[in-house]
């Protein structure tokens, strides 16, 4: 019977991601990336790939759960899995860890960068061209979900697909027309009930 490596197996084994590490990954999130869209899949390469905290499957999970609820989703997801992981304590200190940076460069910016020159001017147009392109990226991660069911392993219909494209458009219509936002999600969270549980 051959013998198994035990440092090899040592090797190939996931580090898992510890309260501390949990905090200094935060705070290199916050201070070393720009937007939603280019920090989601650092998280899920972390969480999911290099240290199996998470299944994909719970990872998406938590990503929709931090798009509907109120407030900005990248905190909303952070204090979710600080909390499901470490607890709410480390939650808390994940979540000023990964603002306090941003917090930080936004001072230092709108102190020193002088906004009314054109070339900084046109910086700013290219960056929004860039965050377009991050978005892009975000909503490509996001199909899985979307195109999925409640049920593991079930794909949504062809109907139920177009009930959710449905109610997408209309909430987005209903923003560019300035509808005032709590009549908004009230109404998209209905539309949304219905495009899921009717047949």
């Amino acid at each position: 019977m051959p013998s198994l490596d035990v440092t090899l197996l040592a090797q190939t084994r996931p580090k898992r991601l510890s309260a501390g590490a949990w905090l200094l990954f935060n705070l290199r999130v916050g201070g070393l990336t720009f937007g939603m869209g280019s920090i989601t899949p650092i998280f899920e390469r972390t969480l999911v790939q290099d240290t199996q905290s998470l299944t994909a499957e719970e990872f998406r999970e938590t990503l929709t759960l931090a798009q509907v609820l109120p407030g900005p989703s990248l905190v909303s997801m952070t204090m979710h899995l600080g909390q499901r992981l470490f607890g709410p304590t480390f939650a808390l200190l994940g979540v000023v860890c990964l603002c306090l940076p941003g917090a930080l460069w936004a001072t230092l910016i709108v102190r020193w960068l002088p906004f009314e020159r054109p070339l900084v001017q046109a910086l700013m147009h290219g960056f929004a061209v860039g965050a377009a392109v991050l978005v892009a990226d975000f909503l490509r991660r996001l199909w899985p979900g979307i195109r999925g069911t409640h049920l593991p392993g079930i794909p949504a219909t062809r109907s139920k697909l177009v009930r959710r494209l449905a109610v997408a458009l209309t909430v987005t219509a209903l923003i560019s027309a300035r509808v005032p936002m709590f009549a908004v999600v009230a109404a998209g969270v209905l539309a949304g009930l219905g495009a899921e549980f009717l047949p």
